[in-house]
């Protein structure tokens, strides 16, 4: 296990993890996301406070408002190419999971995972988006930290970033 040193390649190599992370945080609150956009754009950047910080906010509940905001910028990707009743139903299943959430909540309403549902297996199919299909909310992983970057496998941990060694 090496350590990535060089502060411009471990801002390189967050750069992917948190493109999977970002829609996650995103609907716990847009603030989160703004916070952790913020935070990875610091001089010096601090690997310690990103990690503590997206652990805390991954362990925090689902927003309404959050989740409001998070699915209108995914349907941003498909808006120029689908049909109208591609979008009808995409927004009638999110008014219908928003409607069924409470203001904060862990567990998705089964319109959210019937919308999630849609998204990855009929939109996501059509109209293919390889930085949506890359991201957590569409592709969870066991391994909450862990990442490939340039053909290796990549850890964030609360002491940096490490190379665990070629992906296999």
């Amino acid at each position: 296990m090496e350590k990535l040193t060089n502060e411009r390649a471990v801002r390189k190599a967050l750069e992917p993890f948190w493109a999977s992370y970002k829609y996650e945080v995103m609907a716990r609150g847009y603030r989160h996301y703004k916070q952790l956009s913020v935070r990875l754009n610091e001089t010096p950047l601090s690997v310690r406070l990103f990690y503590n910080d997206l652990r805390t906010i991954l362990g925090q509940p689902y927003s309404t408002k959050g989740m409001h905001t998070t699915w209108e910028h995914i349907w941003g990707y498909f808006k120029k190419e689908t049909s109208h009743d591609e979008k009808a139903y995409f927004f009638q299943l999110l008014e219908r999971g928003l409607q069924e959430s409470p203001p904060r909540f862990y567990v998705w309403p089964p319109a959210l995972c019937d919308l999630r549902h849609f998204t990855y297996n009929t939109l996501l199919v059509r109209y293919p988006r390889p930085y949506l299909e890359a991201t957590r909310l569409f592709a969870p992983t066991e391994k909450w930290n862990e990442w490939e970057w340039k053909g290796k496998l990549l850890a964030l941990t609360p002491t940096g970033v490490y190379s665990l060694g070629n992906e296999s």
